[in-house]
């Protein structure tokens, strides 16, 4: 298909290098487009209860994910601080889901975490406004990490592992902090971080979306893609 075809894109530099190292593609074959972002539907609205720290994660609850790492993290916290919550958006993954609420439930925790299931496109934007940050844990290849842009867009302080394009999607260090994919240890302080600097939180959650509106908009990336594929025809 690579070798067929007349032109490539990719939403991140990190993936078109992949391409270009795997299969010897041309570089020149190949544009980096982010993917869009709804920003007028992803939009900072705060309903966090101040008695309550919430943690948001979205996506499938496995393995790859990074969701032990962060239920790891997670258990951490919560010895240390009473009022820290966990929620989970995505659908359940069975025997796996399971043995974490054992784990949980161990640890006498399982009353401080939310597994939600699935949420509609639709409502997403009220949950991430629930949240007071939001983390992406991955332990697998993506090229750009959708929960990362509509967190940023929806305002929201972000913590996200550096692996494949999702330090692309994080941006500079001013809109979010990055930890290294699997590292509990890493991942406790950075979360144990933001929960004691609110300001801190409030200043990068700031910066997110300007950046979501500034490189995932689609008022912004409409007319890139337009002018895109115009130059194909031509």
């Amino acid at each position: 298909c690579f070798n067929n075809c007349d032109a490539i894109t990719t939403p991140s530099h990190d993936l078109k290098n992949e391409l270009i190292n795997t299969f010897n593609i041309d570089e020149e074959k190949i544009t980096v487009l982010p993917n869009l972002v709804d920003t007028n539907h992803f939009t900072p609205r705060y309903y966090s209860d101040n008695e309550i720290f919430t943690i948001l994660h979205v996506g499938r609850f496995e393995k790859g994910k990074g969701v032990e790492t962060l239920l790891d993290a997670f258990i951490l916290l919560a010895k240390k601080y009473p009022n820290v919550h966990l929620l989970n958006i995505g659908p359940e993954q069975g025997a796996y889901l399971e043995k974490c609420k054992n784990r949980l439930s161990n640890e006498n925790l399982l009353d401080r975490v939310t597994f939600a299931g699935f949420i509609s496109y639709e409502r997403l934007p009220e949950k991430y406004g629930i949240a007071d940050l939001v983390v992406v844990p991955s332990e697998i290849y993506e090229s750009f990490s959708y929960t990362v842009a509509q967190a940023m867009a929806c305002g929201r302080s972000v913590i996200a592992s550096k692996i494949g394009g999702i330090p692309e999607t994080l941006g500079d260090g001013n809109n979010g902090l990055s930890f290294k994919p699997g590292n509990t240890e890493e991942l406790f302080e950075k979360i144990n971080e933001l929960y004691i600097d609110e300001k801190k939180r409030i200043f990068l959650g700031s910066n997110a979306r300007d950046y979501a509106v500034n490189n995932f908009s689609i008022d912004v990336l409409a007319p890139k893609y337009i002018e895109y594929y115009r130059s194909l025809l031509n």
